[in-house]
């Protein structure tokens, strides 16, 4: 029997030889994404996505593909490069200048971090498939964010959201909401079938991945379950918003209300706070 030949990379030094093999790697990704060497930044953005997609989550997906067009419309607007601008020409300081950017258009110091996080881990791969030598987010300080009281709506708040809410089919989202404390898109990307007998199970699915990334099952209580039984079944899904109109809606009845600092999440914080006010543990919550 013959055996194939071992590969050597020409080195004794382990060191050495992990470089070698990183940078062999690298020219394997180029070659299999097609990159050219010092291309321009819209075609390492077009081919990073295809990248992304394959291998991150789909949130990260639509979370990275928007920060990239933002850093994109910036850097056109700011130095007025059209299209064509290479990934080289974009150092430290522009990304500085795009945190300031963000900062001036009224973005939280927690918007901001998210896009630094994103656009470092983007620009590493960048740097893995040697198309710059050094990250340009690495350095770039992140700013202090600040702890923020969690709001949640009072038991006189609820009732006042409620009574105000005109529409039967989005009373019965908030409903929902309220008595799951489910994240926005994990309600609206249900399907028939993730309802059981005794629990609603939130799982991942073809355009949706959750929070976590793993399936969970949300036990059904008496009052949620007398909701499900209301809910149209001729309906493809149980709730057919599109995520962010849901986010508006609830915003409009929420000024009209004169809620300060409400929006759709907090939905998520005022289920989660009344359990711990009946005494449910957080554990368990």
């Amino acid at each position: 029997r013959r055996w194939p030949k071992e590969m050597s990379s020409g080195t004794s030094s382990l060191l050495e030889a992990k470089k070698i093999a990183s940078q062999v790697e690298a020219d394997l990704i180029k070659k299999e994404l097609h990159i050219p060497i010092g291309g321009s930044f819209a075609s390492f953005t077009a081919k990073y996505l295809d990248y992304c997609e394959l291998n991150k989550s789909h949130a990260t997906y639509v979370a990275e593909k928007g920060i990239l067009s933002s850093l994109t419309s910036f850097v056109k607007a700011d130095n007025d490069s059209g299209d064509s601008f290479s990934i080289s020409k974009i150092p430290t300081g522009i990304i500085e200048d795009y945190k300031k950017h963000l900062s001036k258009s009224s973005h939280k110091a927690a918007t901001i971090n998210k896009h630094l996080r994103h656009l470092k881990a983007i620009f590493q791969e960048a740097v893995k498939w040697g198309l710059i030598k050094n990250n340009p987010v690495k350095g770039v300080r992140k700013l202090r964010e600040v702890d923020n009281v969690v709001r949640f709506l009072t038991s006189d708040e609820i009732k006042v959201l409620l009574e105000l809410i005109d529409d039967p089919d989005f009373l019965k989202l908030i409903k929902f909401y309220l008595l799951t404390g489910m994240r926005r898109n994990e309600a609206l990307f249900l399907d028939w079938s993730d309802f059981k007998d005794t629990h609603i199970m939130i799982r991942n699915k073809e355009g949706f991945t959750t929070k976590t990334g793993k399936n969970r099952k949300l036990p059904i209580s008496s009052k949620l379950h007398d909701l499900i039984q209301i809910l149209d079944r001729s309906k493809e899904r149980p709730f057919t918003y599109k995520p962010d109109w849901v986010s508006r809606k609830f915003a409009s009845y929420s000024k009209i209300a004169g809620f300060k600092d409400v929006d759709i999440h907090c939905l998520r914080h005022t289920f989660a706070s009344h359990l711990v006010m009946a005494g449910v543990d957080l554990v368990t919550i």
